[in-house]
């Protein structure tokens, strides 16, 4: 699945293209005919998509439980990638997680895939909210929620956040 911007195309990854941008990034850019720009797959980020595969694993139907490479439109660089971090709870609640490259921060990118992704979670079944959170001082994070329209709920060591219609 994609969702296309005026700037960008988000493309949610399947387990296997997941296991790819682990491991074999130059097969992922090939299969996807992109280059891979994004932030490098290391330490706390490998980790993070390691967990994601896992969930899938457990939940393969889940839309939810893919991430979304960010490209940019013209020049099909990946330039960071974005995940809903749970499946719907109760309340019909997702939460968002995002990353950016350090050389594209300051552009937008960041806030435009965050607005469309929202989007889209709104218009799938038992979603009513999206949730953010980050840690107090990420000032650039804060920042592109406010924009997207997120409002703060919770300040405490981390910062959480809610988008709804």
């Amino acid at each position: 699945m994609k969702i296309e911007t005026k700037r960008l195309i988000l493309r949610q990854l399947n387990s296997q293209e997941e296991k790819l941008w682990l491991d074999h990034l130059d097969e992922l850019e090939q299969k996807l005919a992109v280059s891979y720009q994004g932030e490098a797959m290391t330490g706390f980020i490998r980790e993070i998509v390691k967990q994601q595969i896992n969930r899938v694993s457990k939940f393969p139907t889940a839309h939810f439980s893919d991430f979304w490479l960010i490209i940019l439109r013209d020049t099909r660089t990946v330039i960071g990638s974005a995940d809903f971090k749970t499946l719907p709870n109760e309340a019909g609640e997702v939460e968002i997680g995002y990353g950016l490259a350090t050389p594209f921060e300051g552009s937008g990118y960041m806030t435009e895939a965050v607005c469309a992704l929202c989007e889209w979670a709104l218009t799938q079944n038992d979603v009513k909210a999206v949730s953010a959170d980050t840690e107090d001082g990420n000032l650039k994070s804060e920042r592109v929620l406010e924009k997207v329209g997120f409002v703060r709920t919770i300040k405490e060591k981390n910062q959480w956040w809610k988008y709804e219609n």
